[in-house]
């Protein structure tokens, strides 16, 4: 177990280095610069800030020196935010970025098992039909509609909850709701897909026929079973919840992360698009390889 767990931590280390490679290329090759602006500036100067910032060197040449400074853990400096580097503008975004995603995670995973469960145990019945109907609809639709609508009603309207900024706690739970709920429908979905294939297994009807009440079956007998596909599920959806907290942050004026990423594609910000890219993607493989870690836990076919 021990050496796959090193192979697909290399398997990793060698994914972010194909998305680094791949991702600095691609904002080289695009059109236009950091400096290309409609009023440029003397041509001296734009020689001297070239130089500064290693544009004016052959592009092979750029790249080892963004990988020298990687290997430092130096994302560069920013060409667009004054004074600041990419690392110091993701510290100071980073913060209620991984609060409003683990808060979102958590919901979604909590409300997604409860309610798939309470669906697989009730099959067939009303219950059963509006908890499926229901989480058709969440994934129905998208964040970006669902979301003004909540903050119009629970927000605005309502007055329960605050519509922007994190000044207090209870500012989080509105974005992360609206963040959770396409994820709490495909969690449903899976854990009551899981659990009925589980529970119509042949070591169930005999757990069934030794007189053991349902609670005990399913958390002793089908719950560790039915959570391999959800698992499974986990490292995907980090990366459309991640995706997904770039419009929340917009909407619900969240100061994260998100805002510098939208920012530093369209201004031509190399390090700061590149420092993003790297950020995100690193969260990705991290949850994406302790998926597939946790598998062989869940799993002791696996392990072998």
């Amino acid at each position: 177990m021990f050496s796959k767990i090193i192979k697909r931590v290399l398997a990793s280390v060698a994914t972010l280095f194909a998305i680094i490679t791949v991702s600095f290329f691609m904002m080289k090759f695009a059109p236009g610069g950091p400096f290309d602006q409609e009023k440029s500036p003397p041509e001296n100067i734009r020689k001297a800030i070239m130089a500064k910032y290693h544009l004016d060197k052959p592009l092979y040449k750029q790249y080892f020196i963004y990988l020298g400074g990687l290997a430092q853990l130096d994302l560069g400096p920013s060409f667009k935010v004054a004074h600041l580097t990419v690392n110091e503008v993701i510290s100071e975004g980073i913060g209620p970025t991984l609060k409003l995603g683990a808060l979102a995670m958590f919901i979604a995973v909590s409300f997604g098992l409860i309610i798939g469960l309470i669906a697989a145990l009730n099959h067939n019945s009303w219950m059963d039909h509006l908890v499926m109907s229901t989480a058709m609809l969440g994934i129905s639709i998208p964040n970006m509609v669902l979301a003004p609508i909540l903050l119009l009603f629970l927000g605005i309207k309502m007055r329960l909850l605050p519509v922007s900024g994190l000044e207090t706690a209870s500012s989080y739970i509105l974005p992360a709701f609206c963040l959770s709920l396409f994820f709490i429908a495909n969690i449903a979905r899976l854990t009551r897909g899981s659990m009925l294939e589980v529970l119509s297994s042949n070591y169930i009807r005999t757990a069934r026929s030794k007189g053991l009440p349902t609670w005990h079956i399913v958390i002793f007998h089908c719950l560790k079973p039915t959570l391999i596909p959800v698992v499974s599920y986990l490292g995907p959806a980090t990366a459309g919840m991640l995706a997904g907290s770039l419009v929340i942050e917009k909407i619900f004026v969240i100061p994260g992360i998100g805002r510098q990423f939208v920012d530093s594609a369209f201004a031509r910000d190399y390090t700061m698009a590149l420092g993003m890219i790297l950020f995100y993607c690193t969260l990705v493989v991290f949850f994406n390889a302790l998926v597939d870690i946790s598998y062989m836990f869940l799993d002791p076919k696996i392990r072998k």
